[in-house]
């Protein structure tokens, strides 16, 4: 069951929650103060919720909905920067439209209805995001609906495939949600963001017969370059946002052209163009499975040794992970002023470089199992604070072999 999970991050470079209605338990089965809980371990930095609001068998109840929303203290309320909700249904807007007058216009302003999962692509990209089959049911069934038509998606629940709206999906008994492929065609004349690092090296014309010389694609050296030179000492440099609409049209404008000067930006503008560059690579730099099965070595050789071999064919990954590390070093150095130490650096770099590479698991039915989430979160943090802390001993090893 997927009831409250990771989203990934969206293309303003926010992590996501995303609250799936459809597998909302009985109230009489589950204490939903449990919910309220779980959002502690966000409201550090910016991020957006994705409610699935329909289909839903188990809704919880108008009083319980007031007194969440009376709950929600002011870092909830300041970091919380976007809530998207998909298929809400008229009698339910209604509730929530009551609920947003009781904490103000400010909050309103924060919350969008969606219609289609194709409105929500438009904001996240869905093959990072695993969508309940319920969902995505619910949405072929809408007559306006466009999913069909615009993605290849898996269904995992049983071993065979089959063929619906002329798309195939994939089945499994074990778990139960749709995959859009990442193999989904993207807007063409895009040159920056959503593309992997080969193809940028291509573009950059970087043959595989360079592969020798360390590569560094052109908008990650623009974006640190503008960091380092007037961003080092801004207080909260990644943590701070700016204006969604800025955001969005320094990435447009960046992504049509790469060889774009960028020193009209904030520093903060660019600063989140870098993670939303990183976060929107096809595949992670590190994988969670090999993060969270090393975060423990305390034997920074060692790892390494481990890093070069994981990388071994991915020499395009290692030298980018390398730059990035020893950059955010170099940001950790002036923590005295811009309060980002080598810890809250992980926090916000952590979800932007780690991310799995096989299916998606099950998780947050119960606190039990937040709590082997919030685990996996943890070690990922500790994995990137241990890179950046120990930088020359891990990777000199690597350039001694």
């Amino acid at each position: 069951m997927h009831l409250l999970y990771d989203g990934g991050i969206d293309y303003l470079g926010r992590k996501t929650i995303i609250f799936s209605a459809c597998h909302l338990p009985n109230s009489n089965d589950f204490d939903y103060d449990f919910l309220l809980k779980y959002r502690e371990s966000y409201v550090e930095e910016d991020y957006a919720v994705i409610f699935f609001s329909s289909p839903a068998r188990h809704k919880p109840s108008w009083m319980w909905l007031l007194k969440a929303y009376r709950q929600l203290d002011h870092s909830f309320m300041k970091n919380l920067k976007a809530l998207y909700v998909l298929h809400m249904s008229t009698s339910y807007q209604y509730v929530f439209n009551l609920a947003n007058k009781i904490i103000g216009s400010k909050f309103n302003d924060k919350v969008s209805y969606l219609a289609t999962l194709d409105e929500l692509d438009k904001i996240i990209d869905l093959a990072h995001v695993r969508l309940p089959h319920e969902v995505v049911e619910y949405e072929l069934a809408l007559p306006h609906s466009l999913f069909a038509y615009h993605h290849h998606y898996y269904h995992d629940q049983s071993q065979h495939l089959h063929h619906r709206n002329n798309n195939h999906y994939h089945h499994s008994h074990h778990h139960h949600h749709y995959q859009v492929s990442q193999q989904k065609e993207g807007p063409k004349g895009h040159f920056v963001f959503g593309r992997n690092l080969e193809d940028l090296a291509k573009v950059e014309g970087i043959t595989m017969s360079d592969q020798s010389d360390v590569y560094i694609p052109m908008v990650v050296r623009k974006l640190v370059e503008h960091i380092r030179s007037t961003g080092l000492q801004q207080e909260g440099i990644f943590r701070k946002s700016p204006s969604n609409a800025d955001l969005s049209k320094a990435r447009d404008d960046l992504d049509q052209d790469h060889h774009m000067q960028i020193e009209h930006l904030d520093v903060h503008t660019v600063a989140s163009l870098l993670k939303m560059f990183l976060a929107g690579l096809p595949g992670p730099l590190i994988s969670s499975e090999f993060a969270e099965a090393r975060y423990k070595n305390k034997d920074a050789a060692d790892l390494g040794q481990k890093l070069q071999q994981y990388y071994r064919d991915k020499p395009h990954h290692l030298a980018l992970l390398q730059y990035l590390i020893y950059f955010l070093a170099q940001v950790s150095e002036h923590s005295d002023r811009n309060k980002m130490t080598a810890h809250n650096l992980a926090i916000v770099f952590s979800p932007c470089l780690i991310r799995s590479t096989v299916a998606f698991s099950d998780i947050l039915t119960n606190p039990a199992d937040a709590a082997v989430y919030l685990g996996q979160m943890k070690s990922h943090m500790v994995f990137i604070e241990f890179l950046i802390k120990e930088k020359d001993t891990v990777f000199n090893t690597i350039d001694d072999k």
